[in-house]
């Protein structure tokens, strides 16, 4: 079996028969009391058998790999902010691969990939897959979109004559965003 993040890998199943009695087991020149090898690193392997009188056999090489552990692929991700009254932000487009993945966002604050009607903050992510290996991505910035601004540059202000309802004001502008 494969190594993973949390615990070594394994080559099973292998037996010795013949030669004389007592054989001295060896994976990678290490002795060991089985012909299993466990809690093993990712990497090649041979086994020797000696036995009693100095005759080996030698099997291998076998090969453990390694699970990875989940990934997390941040290059569609869009973060929109959030409004100048709070909420309404939202991170997506994020995409993850394993087995067994849940999410965490901000210790447990979200559990899906996507998050939406966000306030303006740092966000950050924890992906687990099924053997308790984790990638991360983050913190995140949610950041706030600015409330109107009023633009009085060209502002131009025409007096009342003679007591006419003919005043007025002109050249004002107002941009923003909610």
């Amino acid at each position: 079996t494969n190594a993973t993040c949390s615990s070594g890998g394994s080559i099973t199943g292998l037996t010795t028969s013949g030669g004389a009695p007592t054989p001295v087991i060896t994976w990678n020149g290490v002795i060991t009391p089985t012909m299993n090898l466990s809690g093993a690193s990712a990497g090649s392997y041979t086994v020797t058998v000696t036995d009693g009188i100095g005759c080996t056999a030698t099997s291998g090489p076998y090969v453990i790999g390694t699970s990875g552990g989940p990934t997390i692929n941040s290059t569609n991700m869009v973060v929109t902010n959030a409004s100048c009254l709070g909420g309404g932000g939202s991170i997506t487009g994020i995409t993850a691969t394993g087995t067994g993945l849940t999410y965490n966002w901000n210790s447990g604050a979200y559990s899906t990939l996507n998050i939406s009607s966000l306030n303006t903050g740092n966000y950050s992510l924890v992906v687990t897959d099924n053997n308790g290996c984790t990638a991360s991505l983050g913190p995140i910035n949610v950041g706030q979109n600015p409330g109107p601004t009023i633009n009085t540059t060209n502002m131009i202000v025409t007096g009342t004559t003679c007591g006419a309802n003919n005043g007025s004001i002109t050249g004002i502008s107002a941009t923003g965003t909610g």
